[in-house]
């Protein structure tokens, strides 16, 4: 009850603080400035009030005010929009950082794939302690843009192994580029075939850059790994 009735004479208090300025501007300085004033403090009062009441709920809930409603839900989709170029970004590069071993054997690919007028071809297969990893060759047709310095591969093999890659341009020209893809984990020993599709060719810092898809697909025979594993 008490801490109703000190907001009660606060209130009162603020209200007669702001017709007496009001009240002093018209006199010296006339209706207008007066007016305007009184628009001035009005709007700052309910900008105040408002950022006072979005801080005490918090994320995630929203402040209805005189008939309107602001969602911190809104926000936080406009901020995760703004987040996804970044989030994009990892996961096409988080793979590329992870150590994957000595090479344990290298498998000859030299598979070539046309589609929307970037030649692709997979050169080799190389068999780390930890993953693997897939050299590509791309070649730009004529009237052709360049590919974006990223790409996403999706990976699988006959057993229904769950892999993760990385793609990424390495070194080139606008005509001719090599890319390096990291993939875990490890192949299992009885695998008999690796099945590689490039989907499309992205670049996550420039949204505005139309992406090239695919896919460019590929199917490696490993019979002979397992034959030479099990003799």
């Amino acid at each position: 009850m008490q801490d109703t009735r000190t907001g009660r004479i606060f209130g009162f208090v603020f209200l007669l603080a702001v017709a007496g300025a009001v009240v002093l501007l018209i006199a010296g300085l006339g209706v207008p400035v007066g007016v305007g004033a009184l628009v001035g403090l009005i709007l700052g009062f309910v900008a105040g009030m408002l950022g006072v009441l979005w801080a005490l709920r918090g994320w995630g809930r929203s402040v209805s005010f005189a008939g309107m409603e602001w969602s911190s839900d809104t926000l936080t989709a406009r901020d995760q929009a703004n987040t996804d170029p970044m989030t994009e970004m990892r996961e096409l590069t988080e793979v590329q950082g992870i150590d994957l071993g000595t090479i344990r054997a290298v498998h000859p690919a030299l598979q070539t794939v046309e589609t929307n007028g970037l030649t692709v071809q997979l050169v080799t297969l190389v068999e780390r302690e930890a993953g693997m990893t897939l050299d590509l060759d791309v070649r730009v047709g004529v009237g052709v843009r360049p590919p974006a310095s990223m790409a996403k591969v999706s990976v699988t093999d006959n057993l229904g192994t769950t892999y993760r890659s990385s793609a990424a341009g390495q070194f080139g020209s606008p005509s001719h580029m090599q890319f390096g893809v990291s993939v875990i984990p490890a192949l299992p020993p009885n695998a008999t075939r690796l099945e590689v599709q490039v989907e499309r060719f992205v670049d996550p810092f420039d949204r505005h850059t139309a992406e090239q898809a695919g896919p460019w697909a590929f199917s490696i025979d490993l019979v002979a790994r397992v034959s030479d594993a099990t003799a």
